[in-house]
């Protein structure tokens, strides 16, 4: 074997190793830190996000109609979408599914999902990402949708969905990862923190309808600066006519107070203040693409 054959040799060796390295490390990604994706199911947008645009996309690229908020992979496949290749951008969420097919007496069945879909404007690891932007993106926000799919053969599937989020209280404050219960921070003065929990309330209100805001954090303790400044914020948003009043409703609920012993069946009494809300709120419910009801409110 000659030199320029040893070359080749080493060069197709060192490439295959690359290669393996990449397919190892995309199926670490696909396999370990719950990114999905579908090529026919828009995992982006719950079932009632979807009904609004059922019409105008119809046979449309999923690019083009997918939320851009949670299409984690978005600013890798924008070059994509720039050189006019949108049948090739396939949206990619950060979250988690499971999905179950429950029987019941007579023959008949069901099928639950749990979606998760985690927006991408400000996401990090835990105490690493706190609060909100000056945009009033917080932290590692979570939209979490169940759906209930009834089949039976010959007639229309019913679906319905029900959709709830979760994430980092709306304004400025860090929590420094020092020791075992680093004690957190409130940064900046009332009238920016006033702005950005305000333009994350208006922009929920907008998206999904009333907000009901369920304050988790400890009433005592070191989390107890976190809780008083959310109330008071919200407070002031009213006040200051920044948010209408009848468009949320503030529950403080010490969480680890309530359910102090592992006790998480007083979860109930929460459930039980929260019952006339959810009512209220409704369900997103439709038959083949006809909606008969709709979720307004989280």
């Amino acid at each position: 074997m000659n030199d320029a054959e040893d070359e080749l040799v080493k060069a197709g060796s060192s490439m295959r190793r690359m290669e393996d390295r990449v397919l190892e490390e995309i199926s670490r990604l696909f396999g370990d830190t719950g990114m999905l994706f579908s090529y026919s199911y828009d995992l982006t947008r719950s079932l009632q996000g979807k009904s609004g645009q059922a019409l105008a996309a119809t046979g449309a690229p999923m690019a083009l109609t997918a939320d851009v908020d949670y299409w984690f992979s978005h600013s890798l496949q924008q070059s994509l979408m720039t050189c006019g290749d949108v049948g090739w951008a396939v949206p990619m969420v950060q979250g988690s599914i499971q999905m179950a097919t429950c029987k019941v007496p007579g023959g008949s069945s069901f099928q639950v999902c749990v979606l998760s879909r985690r927006n991408r404007q400000r996401i990090g690891m835990r105490y690493e990402r706190r609060g909100a932007n000056e945009q009033g993106n917080v932290a590692n926000f979570v939209e979490t949708e169940q759906i209930l799919t009834v089949a039976t053969s010959g007639q229309q599937a019913h679906y319905a969905s029900f959709v709830q989020t979760r994430g980092s209280i709306p304004f400025f404050w860090k929590q420094p990862p020092n020791g075992l219960h680093p004690a957190p921070v409130v940064l900046k003065g009332d009238d920016e923190n006033t702005a950005v929990c305000a333009a994350h309330l208006q922009r929920e209100i907008g998206r999904r309808g009333r907000q009901v805001l369920i304050n988790l954090v400890e009433h005592k303790g070191r989390e107890a600066v976190l809780g008083a400044k959310y109330a008071c914020l919200v407070g002031q948003c009213v006040a200051g006519e920044l948010v209408d009043a009848s468009m949320i409703r503030y529950i403080p609920w010490d969480f680890h107070h309530e359910t102090r012993g592992m006790h998480y069946e007083r979860l109930g009494v929460l459930l039980e203040q929260l019952k006339r809300e959810i009512l209220d709120m409704g369900y997103h419910w439709r038959v083949g693409e006809q909606v008969l009801t709709r979720q307004s409110g989280v």
